[in-house]
């Protein structure tokens, strides 16, 4: 149990009391709110997730996916305290991946479904923080600053002719459904023909959305994607990030708890210019509507 009774001055009690008069609220509504636990979970749920009402695509896409596999605006209220007006909530009222699509095959892992594969989440261009009256726009490097527990690595060299990855390019204001993990069966396949590999309903990301995808996991299950039994394990794939030349293809290498680079230890991101691209799998995320 918190401590908001002991903390709330009674000025403060009497002030919440005369606003919800003010709107129609009466004692049995108190009254019932105090005997029904349902009706007090609802209501608890509106406000953490800063009184924002799902639409019946998306609470439909959360109940097919499942809570582990869904970020929505909520959650960005809740974990985050990212503000919406009405006029963005307006923007992304419509999920564009309908249930039978999330409970199609999913043409990655054999025997799966796309709802058991894949992670939702909405991206935003800019947060804009509610208690901090802030706006940035979302970059990894802003990210960084979000992220406390999350360390993220660039590459010098990639950083000298990359900058543009870290410090400009932020995700698109619009729902992502991207594979939890690297499309497989692709080591070894040149990037040109891992792009016509892949199915015609996806693309390849950049960088940030990748990177984006693994953050807003951690941050609604307090685990990671990724779960390795050997410190030195990571998994690495590749995005859509031209740098200097062919070899310059940025990826995202996500990498365990257990893991320490150099002399930092905990959680790490590394983005950097792989040595052997042809080596890494392909990151991937569905188109809207496809």
């Amino acid at each position: 149990m918190g401590n908001l009774v002991k903390e709330t001055p009674y000025s403060e009690i009497t002030a919440t009391l005369e606003a919800l008069d003010s709107l129609g609220i009466t004692r049995e509504h108190l009254r019932e709110l105090r005997k029904d636990k349902g009706y007090i979970v609802n209501v608890a749920s509106f406000i953490n997730s800063g009184g924002i009402l799902e639409s019946d695509s998306q609470r439909e896409a959360r109940r097919t996916l499942g809570e582990t596999n869904f970020f929505g605006a909520p959650e960005w209220s809740k974990y985050l305290g990212f503000r919406f007006t009405n006029r963005e909530l307006r923007k992304i009222v419509k999920f564009p991946w309908p249930e039978e699509v999330l409970n199609s095959p999913c043409p990655f892992f054999k025997g799966k479904l796309i709802h058991e594969t894949h992670f939702a989440y909405l991206g935003l261009k800019v947060f804009d923080h509610r208690y901090l009256k802030k706006s940035y726009p979302l970059t990894i490097k802003v990210w960084e600053s979000y992220s406390p527990d999350v360390k993220i690595n660039f590459s010098h060299e990639l950083f000298q002719g990359g900058r543009h990855i870290f410090e400009d390019e932020t995700c698109d204001f619009r729902w992502y459904l991207m594979p939890k993990h690297g499309v497989p069966k692709l080591e070894g396949v040149n990037f040109q023909n891992q792009q016509e590999i892949l199915p015609p309903q996806y693309e390849i990301p950049r960088a940030i959305k990748e990177t984006t995808k693994h953050l807003l996991y951690y941050r609604k299950n307090k685990e990671y994607i990724n779960v390795f039994k050997n410190e030195h394990d990571s998994v690495a794939v590749r995005c859509r990030n031209i740098v200097i030349d062919e070899r310059s293809r940025g990826f995202i290498s996500y990498v365990s708890f257990r893991h320490s680079w150099a002399t930092y230890k905990g959680n790490c991101f590394s983005i950097c210019i792989p040595n052997s691209p042809e080596s890494l799998n392909l990151a991937a995320s569905r188109i809207p509507g496809q």
